[in-house]
């Protein structure tokens, strides 16, 4: 539970003097602060108490009090998911589109701790959708990085743009690859979102999905319409951001789709020496398994080979060196 300001506090001792000078009860309540009902307002709309929150605003706590770090009642609620609270809030006047000083709003909380109803009524009161906070985010995006596809759900129901970017210019499906799983993804697809929309570097969502090993977001990339072999500003696939990674599932999703095995990026690369460099054993047994050329030479004149021994994998470069060996006769 929150708890209050030192301000907070010394209301607390001047109420409990009152007392003991004979005031009585009446007295000491006449003479609580203002600040101590908003407290008391706070901490009660974050564990939901509804009766606490309706004495204490009848009693003048202002319907918009906020905690000492600048969240309101109506955030706190919200964050927590207690809807009948919000409820509360919002009839009795509360703004919905208040904000700390980072920029949050109650939506934000709701979509962040994956609160799907009390985001769809916030929405039905006029909660600002689209809305950033100071860091570039939405309530869209707090969905997608929380995991939420029941709240993203609501939000494009509700128009959220499935096509919109961060601040860095990555677009948001970029997110529900990495973090937001296969059903995030499907929804933002079908609700407009580009399969191969490319962000920094050139880099594409299933190159980022790629990279973590979230096989269901990338089933849905590709069954959407992302162009397995897309490159990003070096040359890279999807195939070799797997494998630098070591990512064997996803390699093997790639590879079903016809991912090609000897791609090469403008270093010549490709996702054998990537695995090769990076010591990932099984990765070039699955590779070479799929027809890697393990004879190819980068733009150094460099085989995957020589990367290996260099980097001390002296059993994948062994396996690597055999398999450049013509087969006998």
């Amino acid at each position: 539970m929150l708890r209050g300001s030192s301000r907070w506090s010394m209301v607390a001792v001047a109420s409990f003097l009152l007392l003991l000078a004979g005031l009585g009860p009446v007295a000491a309540a006449v003479a609580i602060a203002p600040s101590e009902l908003d407290r008391q307002l706070v901490d009660a709309a974050m564990a939901g108490n509804l009766a606490d929150m309706r004495r204490v605003l009848s009693a003048g706590a202002s319907v918009d009090a906020r905690s000492p770090v600048g969240k309101t009642a109506l955030m706190f609620a919200a964050m927590e998911g207690h809807l009948d609270a919000v409820r509360l809030l919002v009839e009795r006047g509360a703004q919905i589109d208040a904000q700390t000083i980072d920029g949050c709003t109650a939506l934000f909380c709701a979509a962040g701790a994956g609160h799907a109803a009390v985001v769809e009524y916030l929405l039905s009161k006029g909660a600002a959708i689209g809305h950033r906070t100071r860091a570039g985010w939405d309530a869209l995006a707090n969905a997608l990085n929380g995991g939420f596809a029941d709240v993203v759900k609501v939000l494009l129901a509700h128009g959220a743009d499935a096509t919109e970017r961060d601040r860095r210019g990555d677009p948001l499906l970029h997110l529900a690859a990495v973090k937001g799983g296969g059903q995030a993804v499907a929804m933002m697809l079908a609700a407009g979102a580009q399969p191969d929309a490319a962000g920094r570097f050139g880099a594409t969502a299933l190159m980022k999905a790629a990279a973590v090993d979230a096989t269901g977001a990338m089933e849905q990339l590709l069954q959407g319409g992302a162009t397995v072999d897309a490159r990003d500003f070096d040359g890279a696939s999807a195939l070799l951001w797997a494998a630098e990674q070591g990512r064997i599932a996803a390699a093997r999703l790639l590879l079903a789709h016809g991912a090609a095995v000897n791609g090469q990026n403008d270093e010549g690369w490709t996702a054998l020496f990537e695995a090769a460099y990076a010591g990932h054993l099984e990765l070039v047994r699955v590779l070479l398994a799929s027809k890697a050329n393990a004879g190819l030479r980068d733009s150094h004149g460099l085989c995957a080979a020589d990367y290996a021994r260099g980097r001390g994998n002296r059993v994948i470069a062994d396996m690597l060196q055999q398999a450049c060996k013509p087969p006998p006769l």
